[in-house]
């Protein structure tokens, strides 16, 4: 086997550790682990401690060939955070042209700062504790930022990153302020799931030329006081292709209060800019405009308790998937979907009323329906399908 490969193999291992070992299988094998391209540091993988640890992530700062190139370093310390190794470890690696770094650090040396070759940082833990920073985050030239398990505690937070193109934000709390600012010009894509907050709290996104918007998982039971804006401030010739909005919980019963306010800002924004795909969990707040859109070609419903009405406004529709929904008989739920062409319900239940499962027929009628596909499905009764371009079922 040539050495590049075995030296790319090596790189893509999970942890270091593992690819400094192979240098007791012979001597062809004493240095291939020099010659790696990515450095995976993890504290957990040394049981016998902290030091232990440490000793190993300089030995192999001081044996790899120092002519290669860092593409990737992922460095985890824990609560247990050594400053003078992680300037030590993020130096080396900006000195090789660092790309992506994955890390829990809570200081960062000038070198990162200050970087022109790194593109994308995945910053944070998912322990369930919090990583604490007292200012924003100060990334010039960075395209991508994950945050996992941040305390964001100012509103300007990402001023210092105005070259991100993809943003998000995991598990992260917002406190010590009301608006989290998200005023990025080249934002592209950004995602937002489970944001914790300690007060109200109003999130103000603009970006010009943002395409795709994820939102899912609100936490906060005492205060779900939640305002999103998106500004419109935007390119209007610019389209947004594809909407994922989730919102429920079902430790939240409170959230139902804002839910409706919510719906209406996203879906309106994402009306605007002739957005083509919808994926959600919600089916019962539609604003009338949505079912007046001309552009949306393609519906996910699922992962919902309540009861889906009716979907008769969607005449555009050529693709609809609904996934382990409850479908209400009385009404004919795809009566309007004319131009409906793929149909996949998956555990879905059909109920005429709220408590029982149904006995009786129940038809799906699509003139145009070519592709349908049902798993999983509960009903007590005949399913009768009209569909004369029918092919695949």
């Amino acid at each position: 086997m040539p050495d590049s490969i075995i030296h790319e193999i090596l790189s893509r291992l999970d942890d270091t550790k593992e690819a400094v070992r192979t240098c007791i299988l012979s001597k062809n094998w004493t240095h291939h682990w020099k010659y790696v391209h990515s450095l995976s540091f993890h504290h957990e993988s040394f049981k016998t401690g902290i030091l232990a640890f440490e000793e190993f992530v300089l030995h192999v700062l001081q044996h790899r060939q120092h002519s290669i190139n860092i593409r990737k370093l992922r460095f985890f310390l824990g609560a247990k955070q050594n400053q003078s190794l992680i300037n030590c470890v993020l130096d080396h690696a900006m000195l090789r042209q660092l790309k992506k770094l994955e890390t829990d650090v809570c200081s960062f040396p000038p070198s990162l700062l200050e970087s022109r070759t790194l593109e994308t940082v995945n910053y944070g833990v998912s322990s369930g504790d919090f990583i604490v920073r007292s200012n924003s985050m100060i990334f010039a030239r960075l395209k991508n930022l994950q945050l996992t398990g941040v305390h964001i505690d100012c509103n300007d937070f990402f001023s210092c990153c105005s070259n991100l193109e993809n943003l998000r934000l995991t598990d992260c709390r917002v406190s010590n302020t009301e608006i989290l600012n998200i005023n990025l010009p080249r934002l592209v894509q950004l995602i937002i799931t489970d944001i914790r907050y300690d007060k109200g709290l109003i999130i103000i996104i603009s970006g010009p030329k943002l395409k795709r918007f994820e939102f899912k998982g609100i936490y906060n039971p005492y205060n779900p006081s939640l305002v999103l804006e998106i500004r419109r401030k935007m390119n209007e010739d610019l389209n947004l292709v594809k909407l994922k909005f989730y919102c429920s919980d079902g430790e939240l019963d409170s959230i139902d209060s804002i839910i409706e306010t919510l719906t209406s800002i996203v879906f309106e924004y994402a009306i605007s800019h002739r957005f083509e795909e919808l994926e959600t969990d919600i089916v019962d707040n539609f604003p009338a405009t949505l079912f007046e859109c001309q552009t949306l070609k393609t519906l996910k419903l699922g992962q919902t308790t309540k009861c889906l009405r009716g979907l008769s406004g969607f005449a555009t529709l050529t693709t609809l998937q609904l996934s382990s929904v409850i479908i209400d008989l009385e009404n004919d739920m795809f009566f309007g979907c004319l131009n409906l062409e793929n149909l996949l319900l998956i555990e879905c239940t059909l109920l005429a009323d709220p408590v029982q499962v149904v006995m009786g027929d129940y038809t799906i009628s699509a003139p145009w329906l070519v592709n349908l596909q049902i798993s999983d499905f509960l009903y007590r009764g005949r399913l009768v399908i009209n569909g004369p371009r029918l092919k695949f079922f």
